[in-house]
């Protein structure tokens, strides 16, 4: 037997054990084991049988019969990778749904749908949390205001209880989408007929709100605001760039005109509600970019609406400078390649 039957045997018997070991005490899936034993047999062969193989690989059009098994392996082993990686994504998706689900047990629903949820999501804004909502709640009193608690290390959610808003304590942080994404599940739930998202921050003054619900009631399905609309309000270097192109691109995509494509500033109607309440988009830009996209490729109305909006009244952006005109860089390959697969005429 040469070194390579030696070394392809060993490796045989010793992933084969592995997956018997593994199935036995339930460790491992069908699928997995199968992919797992795949590459166990190609080494038990190549090690006890080589004749097989020499015999195999040149049908096969393989002009070195080892490569077969090598072949054979890489594809197993990257068949594993996605099957790893998808089951990665699965269980996050179940630990953040599980997140949300304990943020939201601790609210009582409102006795009656509320006409108008503002969802505000906020992680460490202690600064201006309590200012946020005393001003959306004096222009807007005919609405129920949630702030999801973002696992702030600081007492954003308190100072929000006490000036009036209802409050989800997420216990870890789950980013902007998954807070976000917590309100839209809380506004499924309470059975609200329009939602709109403002930061905690400071930076959304509610005199928009009027012109984002006003486009809901001509018909748009998702409202974004448009800061830039007047030229009044830029962002510089890369940051403008990205931004730039990123407009054009999902503005192709949408049908309409979307100007300001990272904008937390939206309104949406029932039927972006019940889309966003069974999944919305977690990484970060996924509460802007993709949503809206996710949004025009299911078929809604997406409209950009012009606001005003004012610069940051207190705390840091999580994402600031270089890091922030990278992520918006990548939002633009993204965009460039995902394109929605049908748009409503």
């Amino acid at each position: 037997m040469t070194r390579l039957g030696v070394v392809a045997l060993v490796t045989g018997i010793t992933v084969s054990g592995a997956v018997w070991l593994a199935l036995r005490s339930r460790r491992l899936r069908f699928r997995e084991a199968a992919l797992w034993a795949v590459i166990g047999l190609g080494g038990l062969v190549l090690g006890v049988a080589p004749r097989l193989i020499d015999d195999i690989a040149p049908r096969l059009g393989i002009i070195d019969p080892p490569n077969l098994v090598f072949i054979i392996a890489i594809v197993a082993l990257t068949g594993l990778v996605a099957m790893h990686s998808t089951a990665l994504q699965a269980s996050e998706r179940r630990g953040r749904v599980l997140g949300q689900e304990l943020a939201l047990r601790s609210i009582d629903l409102p006795t009656e749908p509320p006409r108008l949820l503002i969802i505000t999501p906020a992680w460490n804004e202690s600064e201006t949390i309590a200012g946020v909502v005393a001003e959306v709640l004096r222009s807007r009193p005919d609405a129920v205001m949630l702030v999801v608690d973002d696992g702030s290390e600081d007492d954003t959610a308190e100072l929000a209880r006490g000036a009036g808003a209802l409050v989800a304590s997420l216990p870890v942080n789950l980013g902007v989408g998954g807070a976000v994404g917590t309100g839209y599940r809380f506004a499924s739930r309470c059975r609200a007929q329009r939602v709109v998202v403002l930061d905690a921050d400071g930076q959304h003054p509610p005199a928009g709100i009027d012109a984002l619900l006003a486009a809901l009631d001509d018909g748009a399905d998702l409202a974004v605001g448009d800061r830039f609309h007047d030229g009044t309000y830029d962002v510089h270097g890369a940051r403008r760039l990205a931004v730039r192109l990123l407009a054009k691109q999902v503005s192709a995509a949408v049908g309409s005109p979307i100007n300001d494509v990272t904008s937390g500033f939206r309104a949406a109607g029932p039927q972006a509600i019940a889309l966003f309440a069974n999944d919305f988009p977690t990484q970060y830009l996924g509460d802007t970019i993709e949503a809206t996209m996710i949004a025009a490729r299911s078929g809604l109305d997406v409209r950009g609406v012009a606001v005003t909006m004012r610069t940051r009244q207190g705390g840091e952006a999580s994402h600031r400078g270089m890091r922030s005109a990278f992520y918006l860089l990548r939002a633009v390959v993204a965009t460039a390649v995902v394109r929605p697969r049908s748009l409503r005429s």
